[in-house]
Order: structure tokens, then C-alpha cells, then sequence
């Protein structure tokens, strides 16, 4: 019975998360702070934020000093599974010695959707993949900074270029 109990919670929770992704952000690094339950990165190239635009829609941005990627798709949640299916559309930032931004290429190639696993870290929720080094660990921003984050992520050209 206990048993029953613990997966039903488990699978209410995760589809309640589901439920509440629109405009949130989260981390994904390679480092996780278990104290804490929080990603983080210790490097150049090595993490990147999960936008939830929707109820079913994300951008993806790579974090590079060296300039970001920004790509797009849709995803799902099932179980304690979350599910991003890319667009073949994505826009690269080409920076310049200082790494500011000199111009925005479009691009587009096949990427597999991925699956991270959902799970609890205390009070929160952390994304794990067992395979793919900068998507080890994922954890969500503060609830106070995502509302500006989204804000400038909406506002940015490299979106702009990106939704049309």
C-alpha cells in the first residue's frame, strides 16, 4: 500500500510540474550542489537555460562566453519524464576578441528530442540525463529573477530572430 501511495504522489507531483513549467527557467550544468539542490557551472560552454514559454513550448539557450546558441522546440511531460523535441532552427552568436556580439547566423540542423528524468531535491525540483555532460544536472532559477529573465530573453534579437 505504501508502495502504491509513493508512486501515485510521484506521478501527481510530476504531473502538477507539468502543469506549472510556463515561465519558469532552469539551469543545466554539468555541477550540482546537493546542499543547496541547485545546478552550477564552473566553466565556459558547460551549461545552458531551459525557458518555458508555454504549456508546451521552450527555448533552449547554450551559454557560451564565446557567444550563445538559441534554440527552440516544444515538450512534454509524462511520468517523471520531460521530453524536449528541438526545431531544425537555431541561431548562433558570432562574437567578435571582446565577445560582444557582432551578428546572428541562422542555422538548422536535426537534433533527437531529449529526455531528462524529474525528480525532488528537498522542496524542489531537479532535471537530470544520464549521458550528456552540460545536461547532467538542472535546477530552477529563483522564482523573483525569472519574470526579468524572460523578459530579456522576449526583447533580445537573437530571439527575435530566432521566432520568426
Amino acid at each position: 500500500m505504501l508502495r502504491l501511495t509513493s508512486l501515485l504522489i510521484l506521478g501527481l507531483s510530476c504531473h502538477g510540474f507539468g502543469q506549472t513549467l510556463t515561465g519558469q527557467v532552469y539551469m543545466l550544468a554539468e555541477d550540482f550542489s546537493a546542499d543547496k539542490c541547485e545546478a552550477f557551472a564552473e566553466c565556459d560552454c558547460c551549461s545552458g537555460d531551459i525557458y518555458f514559454l508555454s504549456a508546451d513550448k521552450f527555448c533552449f539557450v547554450s551559454r557560451c562566453i564565446s557567444g550563445d546558441s538559441y534554440f527552440m522546440g516544444s515538450y512534454s511531460t509524462k511520468a517523471s519524464k520531460l521530453r524536449l523535441a528541438f526545431g531544425k532552427k537555431y541561431v548562433d552568436e558570432i562574437t567578435d576578441e571582446e565577445y560582444n556580439v557582432t551578428k546572428l547566423e541562422t542555422k538548422t540542423k536535426n537534433t533527437d528530442p531529449i529526455e531528462l528524468d524529474i525528480a525532488r531535491c528537498g522542496q524542489k525540483i531537479r532535471l537530470t540525463h544520464a549521458t550528456i555532460r552540460e545536461w547532467k544536472n538542472g535546477s530552477r532559477y529563483e522564482q523573483k529573477d525569472e519574470a526579468l529573465m524572460m523578459k530579456e530573453l522576449m526583447t533580445s534579437k537573437t530571439w527575435l530572430q530566432l521566432s520568426r
